[in-house]
């Protein structure tokens, strides 16, 4: 369920689906969001993204992928406040994204989770908060997880 890896290279990941965790208006400028955007086409991500930003906290966006190996992205828009409960927050990032992705009957999907990414300030939570309730629905759900961390 966790590789870890030094470098991460999204395009060598064959999955339904990579999860970019991003602000309300996708600016995919930096970490992981822009390493998406310039893999996957620069120009083809604008153009898909000009289509539903701005999004509201938590919201959820499909695009498809372009020019990496997985189907689609799912982008979900985090909150850029800095947040008091960060285990209700994650529970709450988690059970959306799984919803959304069992609505969409997605069975495989990847989740970098790097040092300069939006979801950076929850990797201290992995072990005891985001990787039980992940394999909770791995479990109910038959659903192939994928968390990428550098």
């Amino acid at each position: 369920m966790i590789i870890k890896e030094s470098t991460i290279d999204l395009k060598n990941y064959n999955v339904e689906a990579i999860v970019n965790f991003d602000n309300n208006n996708l600016s995919m400028n930096d970490g992981i969001s822009y390493q998406i955007y310039k893999t996957a086409g620069a120009l083809e991500m604008s153009n898909t993204l000009k289509q539903c930003i701005p999004l509201n906290d938590y919201e959820l966006f499909l695009s498809a992928a372009y020019h990496l190996k997985a189907n689609s992205i799912i982008h979900m828009a985090l909150p850029d406040n800095n947040i008091l409960e960060p285990i209700k927050a994650i529970k709450e990032i988690l059970l959306k994204l799984m919803n959304y992705v069992i609505d969409n009957k997605i069975k495989s999907i990847l989740i970098p989770c790097t040092k300069d990414s939006k979801i950076k300030d929850y990797l201290i939570y992995l072990d005891d908060t985001i990787i039980p309730t992940l394999e909770k629905y791995k479990r109910l759900y038959n659903i192939e997880i994928t968390i990428l961390v550098d």
